[in-house]
């Protein structure tokens, strides 16, 4: 990575499919880490992964609007400079106070579209005042720092909007076990 926040297509190219890690220290209690694991697609040019914190993108009315203010502790805005997805899952470090120890730091999505905030995760902050969120797409977003949990992770995210998808598939798979099973049994008492 050079001073501008830019980390080479090169550099993620070469810890993808591995347990290697690339670690960007921004300065400023803020870091990222790309674990090659993570990495599903090499980006085709590099990327810029500067935050700015309290970046003042995202209008008054609209957090205002999402009521997100009434229990935080702390409200901070963050831009990251790359748009869109990533093409891997890097996970942000950031600083928000050591006073906030044992609170909840609340991740939320502003989308332009529709002029609203929309909740993506909430994660308890370490001991030493981080907080650590995964993201998939570059964008605006604020943190509200609460007592508890501001948004439920399971609804925040949806992966399919079913899950039971694999106890279907292995529901599946015994019937399909089960059907051969017999085909070939009838199949063999024929035959005699």
């Amino acid at each position: 990575m050079d001073e501008t926040g830019v980390v080479s297509k090169d550099a993620i190219a070469a810890i993808k499919g591995t347990q290697k890690k690339l670690v960007l220290d921004m300065g400023d209690g803020i870091k990222w880490v790309i674990n090659g694991s993570d990495v599903s697609k090499v980006p085709a040019k590099d990327v810029n992964m500067s935050v700015t914190v309290d970046s003042k993108k995202i209008p008054e009315d609209v957090i205002k609007a999402a009521k997100i203010e009434k229990d935080a502790k702390k409200l901070v805005q963050i831009s990251l400079a790359h748009e869109g997805e990533f093409g891997f899952k890097p996970v942000l470090s950031i600083d928000l106070g050591k006073t906030y120890a044992g609170k909840y730091a609340n991740l939320y999505y502003y989308n332009t579209k529709t002029k609203a905030l929309e909740g993506q995760m909430s994660v308890k902050i370490a001991d030493d005042g981080s907080a650590l969120f995964t993201f998939t797409h570059a964008s605006d977003y604020v943190i509200s720092v609460t007592d508890q949990a501001a948004i439920d992770n399971k609804k925040a995210a949806p992966k399919s909007g079913d899950d039971n998808e694999v106890a279907t598939y292995v529901c599946l798979l015994g019937l399909a076990m089960v059907a051969i099973t017999a085909a070939t049994y009838r199949k063999k008492k024929a035959c005699k």
